[in-house]
């Protein structure tokens, strides 16, 4: 099985290496390198339009910044379920044998997103706690692609270019992808000692 060590976007051939769920992992990955792109031009529109009214149970609300306070706000028991899908998916393929097959699609995953999701600025701890979020959940999605067993509305999400944060005071939050990567704002020195 080939390892690669720079990718821009997913290598030819992908889904069919994986196997079954690597057309689900592959589309997955299209779309984050095609949301995620490093120069930032010719990144596709974010049609809000398209969203869907719920995601868990939750009516969806886009925001256009997540500072660390509010990823702490993040259901804790919506997290807790994400982790089982996937400690659930990864023993389903270890228990299939297919190991090497989750390992490749965890590799080029991270290869793919990783350089794309580097903060601006690499002391903003906001987006440094960001990146690490969608690179988490990142894992979680391929893994239970991998499986191919279902349709998965948070996959769509970031297929589409949105990072689906998670519940937070009865909403679901979701923000643009690249969100980590973009230049921040700067805070009033006044702000700052307030």
């Amino acid at each position: 099985m080939a390892r690669y060590y720079e990718l821009s976007a997913p290598p030819e051939g992908l889904a069919r290496d994986l196997g079954p769920g690597g057309e689900r992992v592959a589309a997955l990955l299209d779309g984050v390198s095609e949301h995620l792109r490093g120069d930032g031009a010719n990144i596709p529109r974010r049609d809000k339009d398209q969203l869907p009214v719920a995601v868990a149970g939750e009516p969806v609300r886009v925001v256009d910044d997540v500072p660390a306070p509010l990823l702490d706000r993040v259901d804790g028991g919506w997290l807790a379920r994400l982790e089982r899908r996937r400690h659930d998916a990864r023993r389903r393929l270890l228990d299939a044998g297919r190991e090497d097959r989750l390992d490749l699609a965890e590799h080029v995953a991270m290869l793919v997103a990783t350089p794309r999701l580097r903060p601006a600025d690499p002391g903003d701890a906001d987006a440094l706690a960001m990146s690490g979020a969608v690179l988490w959940l990142l894992g979680t999605l391929v893994a239970d692609a991998l499986t191919g067993d279902r349709d998965d509305a948070l996959a769509e999400l970031v297929a589409r270019g949105w990072w689906p944060v998670g519940p937070v005071d009865g909403a679901f939050l979701v923000a643009p992808l690249d969100l980590p990567s973009r230049p921040r704002a700067a805070v009033p020195e006044r702000s700052r000692h307030a």
